[in-house]
């Protein structure tokens, strides 16, 4: 188990020597446990619940913020310190958004109503966390790989919009209010939540193989567990049923902490967003290739759910939306299937290179070890093996025996 243990953190975090950034990890993972067992046990009542949930959900996404700024500075002047500057600046508003939430309930007293002082900063994650993801150093990409991106991405994108549509846009959109600030607030979130998700697909898409999978995982999949806390907490709030120290507060603890251990492991200097990595060993992942297929089995419930209930053209919006969705995944095969034949010939004509340059050195060690073949070794050095061939042969006839012309 030791041995195992020491190779998982090996391959995250490089050579022993720097145990810190584990013990850091090992406090993030207590911390979750700890805030999940207060959910559900709730010692002190639901008092206590109230303040340790608004204190836990002020300090995780400073905390993350402070990690990505820690990145940003000792990646500065490169597309990596950019990229995490703009994270860090949307974790900041969003500890500021959750500061506000945290006076307007416990210095102020009472429900903290929608749209609050809170929502500017929650809100305000979305801009710099959308461009600093999209920011991220990428792999150099073919024509065949940009296509396949773009329809891994439409496939996973297509599909959250349809889950999206059917358990929240629909109905605040049919809902009517007289207070257009709140719909308009609870609308911006689900389209910012998707906004986040294709950025966080993106850049899962064109990460480089010699990046660290664990950071991107990490990074991208706290991203996405945020998107999904609050898209919750819209459903929730549009029909009041939200309140602080609900189960979905520990979606975004969880994702902070995320954010934080990708952070961390670009801090430890081990691996690296930026495509000159020297001699680090490329190796391949199969995990982002699965991540666009992942919503699927949702939209297939979804869909499930939607026929049952018969909506009329919402339940015609979502049928068609699948048969789209459908149509993606059969055009991303068609080219995973072109793509196996190019590279099949490819390797055949590699194959082939590879034959006749083995046959020119058995050749030549032949023609080394014969000196009477010396002016043969010259010509196969200066001219093809066939024409180096075709001149032997013809000097072998000039020169046959009974060709000489006696005196």
């Amino acid at each position: 188990m030791t041995t195992r243990g020491s190779t998982a953190r090996e391959r995250v975090f490089g050579p022993r020597g720097r145990d810190w950034e584990w013990t850091v990890i090992e406090a993030l993972a207590a911390f979750n446990f700890l805030f999940a067992v207060w959910l559900i046990v709730k010692p002190g009542g639901d008092e206590a619940l109230v303040w340790f949930d608004d204190i836990a959900l002020a300090l995780a996404p400073a905390f993350a913020a402070c990690m990505a700024a820690a990145v940003a500075s000792r990646n500065w002047r490169t597309r990596t310190g950019y990229a995490w500057a703009l994270i860090s600046l949307g974790l900041f508003m969003i500890a500021a958004g959750e500061v506000a939430w945290g006076i307007q309930e416990l210095g102020i007293g009472g429900e903290v109503p929608f749209p609050s002082a809170a929502d500017v900063g929650y809100l305000g994650i979305y801009p710099p966390v959308f461009v600093g993801l999209l920011l991220m150093p990428c792999a150099p990409v073919s024509g065949l790989k940009r296509v396949g991106i773009a329809l891994d991405t439409l496939i996973a994108i297509a599909a959250i919009g349809l889950i999206s549509w059917h358990l929240i846009l629909a109905d605040q959109l049919s809902e009517s209010t007289d207070n257009s600030l709140a719909k308009g607030v609870s609308l911006a979130y689900p389209f910012a939540d998707i906004g986040i998700v294709f950025a966080a697909l993106v850049l899962i898409g064109r990460s480089g193989r010699v990046t660290s999978g664990a950071a991107v995982a990490c990074l991208a999949g706290g991203f996405a567990a945020m998107a999904c806390s609050d898209s919750l907490y819209t459903y929730l709030t549009s029909v009041n049923d939200y309140a602080t120290g609900s189960y979905i507060d520990f979606g975004w603890i969880v994702a902070y902490s995320l954010i934080a251990i990708a952070a961390l492991s670009v801090l430890t200097s081990r691996v690296s967003f930026e495509r000159d990595t020297g001699d680090q060993q490329e190796t391949l992942v199969i995990w982002p290739s699965l991540v666009a297929y992942a919503p699927l089995v949702p939209l297939a419930a979804v869909h499930v759910a939607a026929f049952a209930s018969d909506e009329g053209y919402h339940t015609l919006l979502v049928e068609g939306g699948t048969l789209a969705v459908f149509a993606l995944v059969m055009a991303r095969q068609i080219l995973t299937i072109y793509e196996n034949v190019h590279l099949n010939r490819r390797l055949a004509q590699r194959a082939d290179e590879l034959s006749q340059k083995l046959m020119l050195q058995k050749l030549e060690r032949i023609l080394e070890r014969q000196p009477a073949f010396r002016h043969l070794r010259e010509a196969a050095a200066t001219e093809p093996i066939t024409q180096a061939g075709e001149a032997h042969m013809g000097s072998g006839q000039h020169h046959a025996p009974g060709s000489t012309r006696l005196p």
